[in-house]
């Protein structure tokens, strides 16, 4: 202990002081560190963002396309359904007695029909 108080306080002072600039330094730097790991990141995630919302873009065109082919396709089936209709009461209406001789697998399909 003898040796510590032979040092003046002058000294002491000076390797506090030399200390603290350290590690103030030291978080300096660590903080300049983290602040540009944090831009990076920022930089990464804003990338992701716009290559996610392309992609939801690209998605919603897809939907809308599936959307309108399946619109058509129900149209077209009412279109059948229409025309299916139409000739299945005109074979219900049709007289019986107005028949000609018809082969046996259309006068089945005919009847099925019915």
């Amino acid at each position: 202990m003898m040796v510590l108080k032979l040092i003046p306080i002058r000294a002491w002072l000076s390797i506090a002081g030399v200390v603290v600039l350290f590690a103030a330094g030291w978080w300096g730097v660590s903080t300049y560190r983290d602040g540009q790991a944090a831009e990076a990141q920022i930089l990464h995630l804003q990338r992701e963002v716009a290559a996610a919302q392309a992609a939801l873009a690209l998605e919603r065109a897809r939907s809308a396309a599936d959307l309108a082919a399946v619109a058509a396709e129900a149209d077209a089936a009412r279109v059948r359904q229409d025309d299916l209709d139409a000739l299945l009461d005109a074979i219900n209406a049709a007289d019986p007695a107005g028949d000609a001789p018809v082969a046996p697998i259309l006068l089945d399909t005919l009847r099925r029909l019915k």
